[in-house]
C-alpha cells in the first residue's frame, strides 16, 4: 500500500502526519543505534563479566564496595542483575552469583562468603525512648519491625525470639515489609527495632546509624555463598572478582 509521507507544494515539501510518524520512528531507531555503538567501543577491550545478587546484599554490601573493585580492575566490565527470586540467580544466565543459603544447589561450584548471625539493631535515639537500656524480655513490649519476605529462610522475629526462648505474644506488628533495604533504613529513622545480618549492617553500625541495644544474637547454618556453574570454564573476570570478594570479606572481617 503506498503511503504519502511528505506533500509538494510551490517551492516547497513539507511532512504529512504519516510522514513525521515515520521519521520520529526511524530517529528514535537511529538513536538506538548510535547509543548501542557507543557502548561497544566504551567497552572495547574489557573483558565482560555477568553477575547476580540479591537486593539486601546488592544495597548493603555490594554496592557499596563497587568503586573499589572498579578501581583494582578497569579493564573489567561488570553487568549486574539484582533479583529476590532464587531461580533467577541460578538460571546458569551469569558467571558468578551471590547468593543467601546454605550453598548445595545443585549444577554450582560455591564458597562460602560468609555465614549467618542475625540480632536486634535501632536507633541511638530510640533507645533514648528505653532510658537506654533493654532487655530481651522487654523486646515484645517494643516496636518490632518485621521482615515480611519471600525467602523462607530468612529470620523474623518470631523465629528469633523463639530461639532466644521468649514466648511471643500474638500481636501485631508495628510495620511489616517485605524490603529488606527499606527496613533497615525505617530502623535508621527511629521507628522501632529490626533484625540485622551481621555483615550487611556492620557499615551502619561503625558510624553509628544503628546500634545493638542488646548483645544477644542468633548464628544459623545459612549465609552468603559464591556460585559458580559447575560447567563454566573460569575466566580471568571471574577469578578476579572472586578472589576481590574475599579480600573485602576478610578486611571487614579484621575490622569486626
Amino acid at each position: 500500500m503506498n503511503v504519502a509521507l511528505f506533500e509538494r507544494g510551490h517551492r516547497s515539501v513539507w511532512l504529512t502526519d504519516r510522514g513525521k510518524d515515520f521519521h520520529n520512528s526511524v530517529v528514535v531507531a537511529l538513536n538506538h543505534l548510535a547509543n548501542a555503538a557507543d557502548e561497544a567501543r566504551l567497552n572495547d577491550g574489557k573483558e565482560r563479566l555477568k553477575i547476580a545478587t540479591d537486593t539486601s546484599f546488592a544495597a548493603h554490601w555490594f554496592i557499596p564496595r563497587l568503586p573499589k573493585f572498579e578501581a583494582l580492575h578497569p579493564d573489567i566490565s561488570l553487568h549486574i542483575m539484582v533479583t529476590d527470586v532464587r531461580n533467577d540467580l541460578l538460571n546458569g544466565d551469569c558467571q558468578v552469583a551471590m547468593v543467601h543459603g546454605e550453598g548445595d544447589w545443585r549444577g554450582y561450584v560455591t564458597e562460602q562468603l560468609f555465614g549467618e548471625e542475625v540480632f536486634p539493631v535501632c536507633s541511638p535515639d530510640y533507645l533514648e525512648k528505653w532510658n537506654g537500656t533493654i532487655t530481651p524480655n522487654d523486646l515484645v513490649n517494643a516496636d518490632l519491625l518485621d521482615l515480611d519476605y519471600e525467602k523462607w529462610n530468612w529470620m523474623n522475629w518470631a523465629i528469633w525470639l523463639t530461639e532466644m526462648n521468649i514466648s511471643m505474644p500474638n500481636l501485631p506488628r508495628k510495620l511489616r515489609m517485605n524490603s529488606y533495604p527499606l527496613l533497615v533504613d525505617a530502623a535508621k529513622r527511629g521507628a522501632g527495632i529490626a533484625l540485622a545480618w551481621r555483615y550487611l549492617v556492620d557499615d551502619d553500625l561503625v558510624n553509628g546509624s544503628l546500634i545493638r541495644p542488646l548483645d544477644h544474637s542468633v548464628k544459623t547454618k545459612y549465609g552468603y555463598h559464591i556460585a559458580s556453574p559447575f560447567n563454566d570454564k573460569r575466566s580471568h573476570a571471574t577469578d578476579c572478582f572472586v578472589e576481590w570478594l574475599l579480600s573485602e570479606r576478610n578486611l571487614q572481617r579484621a575490622c569486626i
